[in-house]
């Protein structure tokens, strides 16, 4: 599946349910959602992995796992389309999207560094 399959297929997820959901365990997917695992690097070389996690009621996350790092999970409010806006529970992470995921800014201190897509797997949870 390629990057602009992924953008049409996020296009099309339903966000009228508005039932705020408990935070989720990133070992666990949610029944009903797309799972996109993409791996990025950056100019400079650092690598980052995100899995994005959109469940059926519309619920946003994003798992991220830096190099020697333990795993983050940040959310974003529904609403946002295909470019949204992930931040951590206390502000200080973020993960701006651009093009459907093809690129993404990493914020963490204030340091922004930015990241293009190597790869892209997607994948619906249905059991």
């Amino acid at each position: 599946m390629n990057l602009t399959e992924l953008e049409d297929n996020i296009g099309t997820t339903d966000t009228s349910v508005i039932d705020p959901a408990p935070a989720p365990n990133p070992e666990q997917a949610i029944k009903g959602s797309q799972i996109t695992d993409v791996k990025y690097r950056s100019a400079s070389g650092e690598s980052l992995s995100v899995v994005f996690e959109t469940s059926a009621a519309g619920m946003l996350n994003a798992i991220i796992t830096l190099p020697n790092k333990p795993k983050m999970t940040l959310s974003a409010p529904e609403g946002q389309g295909n470019n949204p806006t992930y931040r951590s529970s206390d502000g200080n992470v973020q993960l701006v999207s651009h093009a459907g995921g093809g690129t993404v800014d990493f914020i963490q201190n204030n340091k922004m560094t930015s990241f293009d897509a190597i790869s892209a797997d997607a994948e619906v949870i249905t059991e």
